[in-house]
């Protein structure tokens, strides 16, 4: 393991743009971990593109006191930098030549987005995934001089609680999903489970989504109409960071369930946060999934039977508290300790 001296090490991550997407949360969910474990740590972020959630990084950081272990970068120096982290962003090596110092980190579940994995440049340090389903899903595509060079470092979920008063602003039982609306995260299927589940138990439930549309991809409108959703959905932006710890207390305090329908992940970051707060899951049958829930069946359903996830949320609701403190308990694999092996373990592919 790299030992950590007194002369902190210099890190930048780099990304595409900055949204509010989950590759900020990841960073941001990171920076928590070195305060918490007083890591001797520099981590710089840059941008490539201010995507619009800039100002949000940055007023985060500072509002949590994280601005010793984090901070954004205007220019892309590489020589200043020990280590150099792109995620999914393999424009780098257009501007810089050492690739000894790069560890490359694939967090994308979208095969389209992740093709560079195959040309990756024989001297990069390394490669790192979130988790161990997809490092074995994605090996395939990994070239055959960098396999026995792949780590995991699991996502960090520190498990903020928010300091506002909670109270559910929903008088019927909030069905919720967070993240991406896409073809990909299948959100047809939450549609279908949310409809299912009024049909069988009454007008009981409202359906809280929260997170970009991807247009290209769905007709979001069209599919409201299609499955009787007008005055049953409400839909929210994406959510600032600071606010999502908020608003999955608030459907904790409302009894929620969390739906995830993705027919693929890296990771599964938002159903891991939803776990930290307490939220019960209903979660398609997916190797990130399984991983998350340590293969339970209680949280699992097959894709496209949505009688079999609809049972599944009937257990949830009638054993709500069980099924929270259960998946509260799991999520505590996430936490900043398995981090920060996961991370020391990693930074070795550098020296």
């Amino acid at each position: 393991m790299m030992t950590m001296t007194n002369e902190p090490l210099k890190i930048l991550s780099v990304y595409k743009w900055s949204t509010m997407g989950g590759v900020e949360r990841v960073l941001l969910n990171r920076a928590h971990a070195f305060k918490l474990h007083r890591k001797s740590i520099v981590q710089h972020v840059y941008f490539f593109e201010d995507g619009g959630g800039l100002r949000a990084f940055k007023e985060y950081i500072a509002t949590h006191e994280l601005s010793d272990y984090i901070k954004v970068v205007e220019a892309f120096v590489p020589e200043y930098y020990d280590v150099i982290l792109p995620i999914d962003t393999p424009e780098i090596f257009e501007q810089m030549s050492d690739y000894g110092k790069v560890i490359m980190e694939c967090h994308t579940s979208y095969r389209e987005n992740r093709q560079y994995v195959r040309k990756l440049p024989e001297s990069i340090g390394g490669l790192i995934v979130p988790s161990k389903n997809f490092k074995n899903s994605i090996m395939d595509e990994v070239p055959l001089f960098l396999r026995d060079k792949v780590k995991l470092v699991r996502n960090c979920i520190p498990g903020l609680r928010t300091s506002s008063p909670i109270f559910s602003p929903w008088q019927k039982t909030p069905l919720a999903y967070v993240g991406r609306i896409d073809k990909l995260k299948n959100i047809e299927e939450i549609f279908q489970i949310f409809a299912s589940a009024v049909k069988r138990f009454g007008d009981r439930f409202i359906l809280v989504l929260a997170g970009p549309i991807i247009n290209e991809d769905i007709d979001f409108e069209k599919m409201v109409g299609d499955y009787g959703l007008l005055g049953r959905i409400v839909y929210l932006p994406p959510v600032r960071f600071h606010k999502v710890p908020l608003l999955l207390d608030m459907l904790k305090f409302g009894k929620g369930i969390f739906l995830s329908s993705s027919k693929s992940e890296s990771f599964g970051l938002s159903v891991a946060e939803a776990m930290a707060h307490g939220l019960p899951t209903v979660l398609s049958d997916i190797d990130a999934h399984r991983e998350l829930v340590e293969d339970s069946r209680r949280y699992l359903y097959r894709i496209g039977d949505i009688n079999e996830a609809t049972d599944k949320l009937a257990e949830l609701l009638d054993n709500y508290e069980f099924h929270s403190g259960e998946l509260e308990q799991l999520s505590h694999r996430f936490g900043a300790d398995a981090f920060v092996r996961d991370w020391l373990d990693a930074l070795e592919l550098t020296r």
